[in-house]
């Protein structure tokens, strides 16, 4: 396996996919202590700018760039990879059917760095959920993807690795069980 590639693995008793991607071991952990959730601090969080901290253009921005409230961009660390013109394929590595890591992996970031979703007012918790829909409906027509999910993981028991409220969508050219 080429340690910058993801790919999924077909475990053989139970025959649920299983995702390898070494590229995640890399990603920042705010939460080093599992024990309690501490607020990180805005100064130097990815998320208040995404761009000045080397995250791509946005994918989707509302209302505009300036003006910020929700951004989509494409996870820094991602554990699936896009590959443009270019659907997985399934191959054989010794007893374990494979198939490459390829899909999407977004993140959608709020612009106040401590109201996760059950603080947002109506208004912003419906603005989210049509951002997840705008970004779904385009995924959706890749037709090398089988299955979108979309997510939110709050606090290091949850699994997230850094404090500011974001949300993930992943699609992947399998279906999971």
């Amino acid at each position: 396996m080429d340690l910058n590639n993801s790919e999924f693995r077909k475990d053989l008793v139970s025959g649920d996919w299983v995702l390898i991607s070494p590229k995640r071991f890399n990603r920042p952990d705010q939460f080093k202590e599992k024990v309690k959730r501490k607020i990180a601090p805005k100064a130097g969080c990815p998320f208040d700018n995404p761009q000045k901290t080397g995250n791509n253009q946005p994918f989707i921005v509302y209302p505009d760039l300036k003006n910020w409230e929700i951004q989509v961009v494409q996870n820094k660390f991602p554990a699936v990879v896009h590959k443009e013109n270019i659907c997985a394929s399934e191959f054989k590595r010794g007893p374990f059917p494979v198939v490459d890591g390829v899909g999407h992996h977004d993140i959608v970031i709020t612009k106040d760095h401590y109201k996760n979703f059950a603080h947002l007012s109506k208004k912003e918790a419906l603005q989210v959920f049509k951002v997840f829909k705008e970004r779904y409906e385009v995924l959706s027509a890749d037709k090398c993807l089988q299955y979108i999910f979309i997510f939110h993981n709050w606090g290091p028991k949850g699994g997230a690795s850094i404090f500011h409220p974001h949300y993930q969508i992943i699609s992947l050219p399998i279906i999971p069980p």
